[in-house]
């Protein structure tokens, strides 16, 4: 099923008209991700490259980079470790 609005394109597996399961999803800024959903909401493992060209692989939680993940940013910077609500952590 593909979900198409103002804001962004949806490829996907759906549950209770929510993104649930596997899915990739672009936004209007052309930031992407692709990985699991649950409630709508990216949760589980996925990949998320933002306009920038930043990327971010690992965990998510309640839409938040939350667990064990790899941020590589364009100017070669690179941080792998543990991620709360979003922020990195240890």
């Amino acid at each position: 099923m593909v979900d198409r609005d103002y804001h962004r394109l949806y490829i996907g597996e759906w549950y209770l008209g929510r993104k649930h399961g596997k899915g990739y999803c672009r936004y209007e800024k052309g930031d992407t991700y692709d990985g699991d959903w649950v409630s709508g909401k990216r949760e589980g493992a996925g990949l998320r490259i933002y306009p920038s060209g930043a990327r971010y692989v690992g965990q998510w939680k309640n839409n938040f980079r939350h667990g064990i993940g790899t941020m590589a940013w364009p100017n070669g910077d690179v941080y792998r470790g543990e991620w709360k609500d979003g922020e990195m952590h240890g």
